[in-house]
């Protein structure tokens, strides 16, 4: 259970960490608390990377322009460029919309391929600062599980490694932190019944019936096709529900 580098929290940023490290010969463990790694990537319903490319050249290289590549290649992902942002049509970007089943076995074969030695189901509970390093207590369905290394990367995304260490955090201001979406997935739809719908303009009056009826809380209503698929994820309705708080978390998610 030692390792050289311990990565709580096996999102995008935690898995691209990992696996930057352990191509250097570093031994490298991840603590997850789902059943896959990617985060909201893989797990959210989300199906398209904003920016992948930039006035249709590649911006990435690395690890990331493997896995893009690596989607291209299998079909599973498709570039669509200048696409305007639904919440301001001004705005226009690059966007890399993939197949989130596809991406979860590609970073499983980055993982595996170099070696990374992934807990899944596994919850952080606690760090500490040791001479040598770092010991990390975590629980998997029930079980203690205690890990040692001599450094630690915090991508938990709430600095909940680096509050458990004692370091200074700054809580953010409710008003400040990210709104709450919801995203879902349609399948076996007609994508090109929806692409000319979408070009019609009709969306945007449904989209303002629906907030001026109270539908929806905000003019967000984005479409993203599946590369390989019948299926669009659906991105819709933005709230201001504090995801911090678990009673104001499940009243969104109702």
């Amino acid at each position: 259970m030692n390792f050289d580098l311990i990565v709580i929290g096996g999102g995008t940023a935690g898995v691209l960490a990992a696996i930057k490290a352990a191509s250097k010969k570093v031994e490298v463990a991840i603590v997850e608390q789902h059943s896959v790694c990617g985060g909201n990537a893989t797990l959210s319903g989300l199906a398209e990377f904003n920016a992948a490319s930039f006035l249709k050249k590649p911006i990435y290289h690395g690890f990331e322009k493997q896995i893009f590549e690596k989607l291209l290649e299998q079909k599973a992902g498709k570039y669509y460029y200048q696409l305007p942002m639904s919440s301001d049509k001004d705005i226009k970007v690059d966007r890399l919309r993939y197949n989130p089943e596809i991406l979860k076995l590609i970073l499983e074969e980055l993982l595996s391929k170099n070696n990374v030695q992934v807990y899944y189901n596994t919850t952080f509970e606690s760090a500490k600062k040791t001479e040598s390093g770092f010991t990390v207590q975590a629980e998997n369905f029930g079980h203690p599980l205690r890990l040692s290394s001599k450094y630690l990367i915090d991508a938990t995304s709430n600095s909940l490694v680096a509050d458990s260490l004692g370091c200074q955090v700054q809580p953010m201001h409710s008003n400040d932190i990210t709104v709450s979406t919801q995203i879902f997935r349609l399948s076996n739809i007609d994508l090109r019944t929806l692409q000319d719908f979408i070009d019609s303009g009709a969306l945007s009056a449904v989209v303002n019936q629906a907030f001026d009826e109270g539908i929806i809380k905000g003019k967000i209503l984005a479409f993203a096709p599946i590369p390989g698929t019948m299926d669009a994820s659906v991105n819709v309705t933005r709230t201001n529900t504090d995801y911090r708080d678990a009673q104001q978390l499940s009243e969104g998610l109702r």
